[in-house]
């Protein structure tokens, strides 16, 4: 069952968008947790976002958003 939440980065405010959780993160992009929130603390990757208490989530537009951006750097070096 995952969560979901307004996404912060559409065009259409009434889109949900699914919380994904740092296990799935780290799947996702193959980075582990410490080169992950080095990349946070450099303005390299998606801040996360409160759940309530310790636990943390990233939208998966800004995730989706990330990986195009990277993938965008590689074409254009070559």
């Amino acid at each position: 069952m995952a969560a979901t939440a307004q996404s912060h980065s559409s065009t259409h405010p009434a889109k949900l968008d699914r919380f994904v959780r740092l296990p799935e993160v780290r799947r996702i992009t193959g980075l582990c947790t410490t080169t992950i929130y080095a990349r946070i603390a450099r303005n390299e990757f998606p801040k996360q976002i409160s759940c309530g208490g310790r636990a943390v989530a990233w939208l998966e537009s800004d995730l989706i958003a990330w990986q195009q951006r990277i993938l965008d750097q590689q074409t254009n070096k070559n």
